[in-house]
């Protein structure tokens, strides 16, 4: 995984405007589409933590105990985390050729470990909106679905 400027203040949770100026004008607009979307399919709100002084602050994204996503901020850009476990590996195997050649890249090279396979999306540019959908329905359905 790259290095990019994240928030790594342990004292200083970043705000909502914080965020909106860190990402820029892009980022920003596909940050509110990705949290307006687990919102209306999942009925969450993210659970803000901090976790290290690599990754910094994150937006967790939780239901019935289990994580969907979570979501990075960073200068100019934000990176979402996707855990992929073997079963869901499995169930995404049939479509893995239909998506965008960059995410492929990503699920193809990420390490396998016990949990899964850590997948590391800087957006925009990874993987559209789409994609992320059907990544997060493979953690957890999404509801009236």
């Amino acid at each position: 995984m790259e290095k990019h400027e994240r928030f790594l203040d342990r004292q200083s949770p970043p705000t909502p405007d914080v965020i909106e100026a860190a990402l820029g004008a892009r980022a920003f607009k596909v940050w509110r589409a990705v949290a307006a979307y687990l919102d209306e399919a999942y009925g969450v709100e993210p659970d803000l933590g901090f976790t290290g002084g690599t990754y910094g602050w994150r937006f967790r994204y939780r239901k019935g105990g289990r994580t969907i996503t979570a979501l990075y901020p960073e200068k100019g850009s934000f990176t979402v985390l996707v855990v992929l476990g073997n079963n869901e590996l499995e169930e995404l195997g049939p479509d893995l050729d239909r998506l965008s050649e960059p995410l492929r890249r990503v699920i193809e090279g990420a390490t396998q470990y016990n949990e899964g396979r850590w997948c590391w999306m800087r957006m925009p540019g990874t993987a559209t909106l789409d994609e992320l959908k059907r990544l997060f329905a493979l953690k957890r359905k999404p509801r009236g679905r």
